[in-house]
């Protein structure tokens, strides 16, 4: 005898969902020089990840979603000008964390802020 299960029995099967990444720790942040378009920003997240937002004072602390490189990086090029700015990162919605390889300073919020220097042309 056949049972037909029905789409709201426990034992129907289930859609996939994606589930976050749940980082216990802040990905590297790189900086790199981006020829015209000023500076390219280089998240090294877990290779799970669905998505990698960064915001900053480059930003004005608006989220702006990376596009993935594959395997785990994930990049922005934004026109940095020369000078000290603060980031944050967060990976798939969820907690945003200074990254670990960057310096940390405290924010005007009581917070933890990355910090990095994109140096002058030569």
């Amino acid at each position: 005898m056949r049972v037909r299960l029905h789409d709201s029995s426990p034992y129907a099967p289930r859609p996939a969902t994606r589930r976050p990444v749940v980082a216990r720790t802040a990905p590297d942040v790189l900086i790199e020089r981006g020829g015209a378009q000023g500076v390219v920003l280089r998240v090294l997240a877990p290779p799970a990840a669905h998505s990698v937002d960064v915001a900053g004072t480059f930003s004005e602390w608006e989220p702006v979603r990376l596009t993935s490189d594959g395997g785990g990086a994930w990049s922005l090029a934004t026109p940095l000008g020369a000078g000290q700015h603060r980031v944050m990162v967060r990976i798939d919605g969820g907690e945003w964390m200074p990254p670990a390889n960057l310096p940390s300073v405290d924010d005007e919020l009581g917070g933890r802020v990355g910090l990095f220097t994109v140096p002058g042309r030569e």
